[in-house]
């Protein structure tokens, strides 16, 4: 309602419906607490759908904002008939009491400043990775059987065995199933970790055990009966001679089970399944051959809650603990020690100071997570509250990009910056309503998932207030109910349900959608399209108040089906990327508000001309081979535009013109054939710039890297500067390239490979003084003369001198020859928060003769990420890696430590014999060709 008073502003043609809009809006606004009666709630939606109908006819008539005073019989009557709706619902909310029944009071802004919510601080970084590494202490600190259950599973019994784990949702079930894969999956030969969920596809989750256990395995995507006996077919057999170690996370029926149990092989190999259940009958039913095979879940002691609750919640300077510690017994007594619900608390106190004993009061009468989450629900700001809803768009065990779901708030009018949507999706992670997901490309968030139970609260407010619908609910009659309109529909092609027809069959329901968003393969069992009506034409023309357009990764999506788009005028978001679109609508530019377009991963290979008619678009996606018209310089409106190629250079710098005022990120690929002129050209283009410009070159060729240099000698120092080089750079050159970068150039992510690691290179590295991520490989092509200097080569050693990597937050790197060539000393990388390595455990004992790898010393990580290769290594040798890495990580204070082994199938079987001089030397020798 807020967004629609701001559209009518003071045009004279809607004389006297903002005045009568603006006091609704404050009642309405207010009343998104579940406590509020039926009939309120009847009410409020009614007051909502009233609004999205004065939105919908605001936004279509685009002419009207310019005509001033004249007189216009037809809008006129409208704005009457609109008046007269609102006194109606006014004069019905006031007749029935429903004003009184609704809250009076509620947040209509962020808790925190906007300084200090925009971003989550290193402090608040560090929080919540000592949280989840808490939260694994206490899950796994619940009884003695924790243990038992882990020794049950170790045992040497030959049979087969399935162990399953069942309780209530937020009890830890994950959690723990999670703690136990970690500790044992290195013991057997294939292992998988798979999420069933209610709706999930028992092909997809087949599939995804298949792809876990057999690398390299690309089992037939199809959702036929077949598609599906040929992928329980293909694991059966696979499995048949495997020892194998298998979690299947969030089982709902036995019949999933059914299904799963039939492609796991039982050849007497030692092999383990875990299970994790809500349902006693279920895991009863997994684990039929022994009662010793069922845990079940118990709450939380009152010692470990506490733990839990304190140690979640940071205290800023303006509060102390007494505030938190006189509601303490009384949270933990509604939690019932229940791990998810005491997060959700922990959020809850972080963000409330006073009040809360009345929220308690309250919601007494709820069950414990529900009481929690209404309670945060209920202390959000309004806006947020809307961008928390949304989160039911997506499916269940779904990774939400974080780019994406701004971009989709944004189009759907919830906020109105990029970023006031990060300081939402960084409050979201504070009050523990989502979990973040990272990355080694920086050190911020890049996406999220929900946790099951919190996405059932979702959904079930969502159901309520008619926020968004799923397709699901729309097929089996539940919802809507004959009097409402579905506003947001989620189209879920991914399970095994028949959801594609929900389309085509439902449109009366639908002509007033403002957003459609597709998962999976929109492809319907008889070979007919989602996206199409009985006779085969396109369905998307009759939803003329679509906004949102999302149809990401729907492979089989093609050109025809977009015909007639051009009519969805009110369009800001356009979703094409991983679809089969070849090419757009030629009349696209008529999508005159369309914000945001993204056509990667697609077959497209040229954009429309008409496409520069988008005035209002700012962010394009699309990938480096994508032609794009010779004048999109035009566009004024471009904020981001990435990833272009070499042969769009020109398109965006035509000689003598700068580049798009408001472009404030260009990401661009120097892949493939292309005009040195037209590079140089580039080059100098941007260091013209007199605005921040975030640039991202990738597949830079390194005959450019000097000249790189000089040309961006004059950019400002806070711009993001990432360069991706294509070859791999000599170890001589380093210097040469790099030396003038620290004097010149801020390059902030720099991602290279180096044909030969030395102390000389790594140094020259560690003196840019803006970096912040570095992904560096080493080709290892050592210098023969080592043979002669001494027996073993020495490493690179990285320590504190000067100014030497001090901004330095991400390092990820790769030993191609196989040993851990880097050596952390004392002081080094102070600011290190994430660490990468992937080198061979045999190639670092037998070439350095220890794995002193000096992680200990960088005090600031937090997390590591190893991936080691188990290639002519023994099973001791690994496993002494990973030790290694563990205690020194421990050492660092890293939250969390993830190893990944590679090529165990490669693994020696026995205990190495101890080689001769002449043996060693030869292994040297070898190892250097």
């Amino acid at each position: 309602m807020n967004s629609l008073v701001i559209k009518m502003g003071d045009n004279p043609i809607y004389e006297g419906l903002v005045e009568d809009l603006v006091p609704l809006a404050k009642v309405h606004g207010s009343a998104w607490r579940r406590e509020i009666n039926f009939e309120a709630r009847v009410w409020k939606n009614h007051v909502r759908d009233l609004v999205f109908d004065i939105e919908d006819w605001v936004d279509q008539k685009p002419a009207m904002m310019d005509m001033g005073d004249q007189y216009h019989p037809e809008i006129e009557e409208e704005v009457k008939k609109f008046k007269a709706k609102i006194e109606q619902a006014c004069e019905l909310g006031a007749r029935y009491n429903l004003l009184e029944q609704l809250p009076k009071t509620t947040r209509s802004s962020p808790v925190l400043p906007h300084e200090r919510s925009r971003l989550l601080s290193l402090e608040e970084r560090q929080r919540q990775g000592l949280l989840a590494l808490e939260e694994r202490r206490v899950l796994l600190a619940l009884e003695d059987s924790t243990r038992h259950l882990e020794e049950h599973l170790k045992n040497g019994e030959m049979m087969l065995k399935v162990v399953s784990i069942f309780g209530k949702e937020g009890s830890g079930k994950t959690s723990l199933a999670k703690e136990i894969y970690a500790k044992l999956r290195g013991q057997f030969a294939c292992r998988a970790f798979v999420s069933v969920g209610r709706r999930a596809s028992l092909t997809t989750t087949l599939q995804n055990i298949l792809r876990q256990v057999k690398p390299g395995a690309n089992p037939q995507d199809c959702k036929t009966s077949q598609g599906l006996h040929n992928v329980r077919t293909e694991l059966w057999e696979y499995l048949g001679t495997k020892r194998y170690f298998i979690v299947i996370d969030g089982l709902w029926s036995k019949r999933a089970w059914e299904v799963i149990n039939s492609a796991l092989a039982d050849k007497n190999c030692g092999s383990r399944v875990l299970t994790t259940t809500c349902i006693i009958d279920v895991a009863k039913y997994c684990s039929m051959h022994s009662i010793e095979d069922l845990y079940a879940m118990k709450p939380l002691s009152e010692y470990n809650s506490k733990i839990l609750l304190r140690r979640s919640i940071r205290v800023d300077k303006y509060h102390t603990w007494d505030i938190f510690d006189q509601f303490s017994s009384k949270v933990l007594e509604i939690c019932a020690g229940f791990p998810l619900a005491i997060l959700v608390a922990a959020g809850l106190l972080f963000r409330i100071s006073e009040g809360l004993d009345g929220l308690i009061r309250q919601n007494s009468t709820s069950e414990g997570i529900t009481m929690m989450l209404d309670m945060s629900c209920a202390e959000l700001c309004l806006p947020l509250k809307s961008c928390f809803l949304y989160l039911g768009v997506f499916p269940e065990e779904y990774t939400i990009m974080k780019d994406r779901l701004i971009w989709l708030w944004r189009a759907e009018g919830f906020i109105p910056l990029w970023v006031t949507g990060e300081c939402y999706f960084n409050e979201l992670i504070i009050r523990r309503l989502i979990q973040p997901v990272f990355n080694y490309d920086d050190d911020e968030a890049v996406g999220c998932t929900v946790h099951g139970v919190i996405r059932d609260y979702i959904g079930s407010l969502s159901r309520e207030e008619n926020f968004v619908t799923v397709a699901a609910d729309l097929g089996s009659g539940i919802f809507p109910c004959s009097s409402d309109t579905v506003r947001r529909l989620a189209l879920d092609c991914c399970n095994d349900r028949d959801e594609a027809r929900i389309l085509a069959s439902s449109t009366t329901h639908l002509l007033s959608m403002r957003s459609l968003t597709v998962f999976g393969n929109t492809e319907e069992r008889d070979g007919r399209s989602a996206l199409t009506v009985s006779d085969g034409s396109p369905v998307l023309p009759c939803f003329r108040h679509t906004r949102v357009l999302d149809l990401e990764d729907a492979d089989n999506l093609r050109s025809h089906h977009l015909i007639g788009i051009e009519g969805l005028i009110l369009l800001k978001y356009l979703g094409l990327r991983g679809t089969g679109m070849d090419e757009l609508p030629g009349d696209i530019g008529k999508l005159e508000h369309l914000e945001m377009l993204d056509v990667r991963q697609t077959p497209m290979r040229n954009l429309p001309t008409s496409i520069v008619g988008l005035k209002r678009l700012i962010r394009l996606l699309v990938d480096d081979v994508v032609k794009v018209p010779c004048n999109i310089y035009e566009m004024e409106g471009l904020e981001e535009v990435s990833t272009v190629g070499p042969n769009c250079v020109t398109s965006f710098f035509p000689s003598g013109v700068y580049a798009p005022p408001r472009l404030r990120v260009l990401g661009i690929s120097l892949a493939g054939p292309h005009g040195n002129l037209d590079v140089v050209h580039f080059l100098k283009t941007v260091t013209r710039c007199d605005y921040p410009l975030s640039i991202s070159i990738f597949n830079l060729d390194r005959r450019f890297l000097k000249f790189l240099a000089g040309s961006l000698m004059h950019l400002s120092r806070h711009r993001k500067l990432e360069v991706t080089i294509s070859s791999p750079i000599q170890r001589d050159d380093v210097y040469d390239i790099t030396g003038i970068w620290s004097k010149y150039c801020g390059v902030t992510h720099l991602d290279m490979e180096i044909t030969q690691l030395t102390e000389e290179a790594v140094s020259t590295l560690s003196w840019l003084p803006l970096l912040v991520v570095l992904k560096l490989v080493s080709a290892g092509k050592d210098d023969p003369s080592i043979l002669r200097k001494s027996a073993r080569p020495s490493r690179c050693i990285i320590s504190r001198e000067g100014d030497a990597f001090v901004r330095l937050e991400v390092l990820c790197f790769t030993s191609k020859l196989g040993g851990m060539e880097l050596q952390f000393g004392s002081g080094a990388m102070p600011m290190l928060r994430r660490l990468g390595l992937c080198f061979s455990a045999w190639e670092t004992l037998s070439r350095y003769g220890d794995l002193e790898l000096g992680i200990q010393h960088l005090k600031g990580l937090r997390q590591v990420h190893a991936t080691i290769s188990c290639k002519d290594a023994t099973v001791s040798e690994v496993e002494k890696a990973e030790a290694v890495i563990r205690e020194q990580a421990r050492q660092a204070g890293c939250t969390t430590t993830e190893l990944r082994r590679e090529l165990e199938d490669k693994m020696l079987p026995g205990e190495r014999k101890s080689m001769g001089l002449l043996a060693k030397t030869a292994n040297m020798f070898t190892s250097l060709f």
